[in-house]
């Protein structure tokens, strides 16, 4: 790529392209264009990062850094038809955004100089305006080889975000854990939710009573960390408090009590690890935790 400025290209003109679009470009970087099956997608995303709107898919390979920024089920695909392309690529190099998948979706495309790689940024991208202000803060992680994660680590230094490099082997581990840290804690939530819905609460009495906690514990987990930031009946050995939640499952014939209780149960381990150093109220808070309680 030589001294010249990079040049950045999107195949794919969604939310997540059209974020780290606009945002490369408040960085000062390059922004060479975008390319979509929707056309009006690839102008619309062109005119907020004053780039192109390319036609076809072998304008977006004029760029030095392409971003194939479509969906986990077509990454490949994509890569598939850039191939067919039968283009000659000179230090290019081809990155993906997907936080579940390796380079290797990219294999096609690698060669004695271009080269591949993938760059996850942990966020949920909902409006583009909220995701690219979300951007300034966000962390960012890179897989690939040693040259295309260099470049990218280049960009990021230049917008000022911190990143971190993975194996391509660490990519599925990695990407279960943001599911549960992001997905499965709006589940989490709403499985809380659905008790206070099944004794007649008003959910927008019950999301406005509840979410300063549920905020206060995300500030006090941000500052302290998950083990010290734990409260509750379990990280105090409040064995008759469980023993009462669970018989008012039943009493109320609210019928969900197996996630109560493994979530009990992993609560139970953070706990000992600082909270909770009385083996034997942990051993029969285990024990309570595993009992039949008639659940459906």
């Amino acid at each position: 790529m030589g001294g010249d400025p990079l040049t950045i290209s999107f195949i794919g003109a969604g939310k997540v392209a059209t974020s780290l679009g606009l945002y490369f470009a408040k960085n000062n970087l390059n922004i060479l264009g975008f390319y979509s099956r929707s056309f009006d997608s690839a102008k619309n995303a062109s005119q907020l990062t004053g780039s192109k709107a390319f036609k076809n898919l072998k304008q977006a390979l004029e760029a030095d850094l392409i971003f194939i920024t479509v969906n986990d089920d077509s990454i490949n695909k994509v890569a598939n038809d850039i191939s067919k392309l039968k283009t000659i690529y000179l230090n290019k190099i081809f990155v993906h955004t997907s936080g579940a998948l390796s380079s290797l979706e990219l294999s096609l495309l690698q060669s004695e100089t271009s080269c591949t790689a993938s760059l996850h940024p942990i966020q949920a991208f909902t409006d583009i305006k909220g995701s690219v202000l979300q951007l300034q803060q966000t962390v960012f992680s890179l897989e690939g080889d040693p040259q295309s994660v260099k470049t990218l680590g280049s960009v990021l230094d230049q917008c000022g975000n911190q990143y971190f490099i993975l194996s391509k082997e660490q990519k599925p581990l990695y990407h279960a854990s943001a599911c549960v840290l992001s997905n499965y804690l709006v589940t989490l939530l709403g499985y809380g939710f659905s008790m206070l819905d099944h004794m007649g609460l008003p959910s927008e009495l019950a999301l406005k009573s509840f979410f300063p906690l549920i905020e206060s514990t995300l500030d006090n987990i941000k500052a302290h960390g998950p083990e010290d930031a734990l409260t509750g009946p379990i990280s105090r050995g409040d064995i008759q408090t469980v023993h009462q939640h669970l018989e008012a499952f039943k009493k109320n014939q609210f019928y969900h009590t197996a996630l109560y209780k493994q979530l009990g149960l992993h609560t139970l381990d953070l706990a000992k690890k600082s909270k909770l150093q009385n083996k034997d109220i942990a051993f029969e808070l285990s024990e309570l935790l595993k009992e039949d309680h008639n659940e459906k």
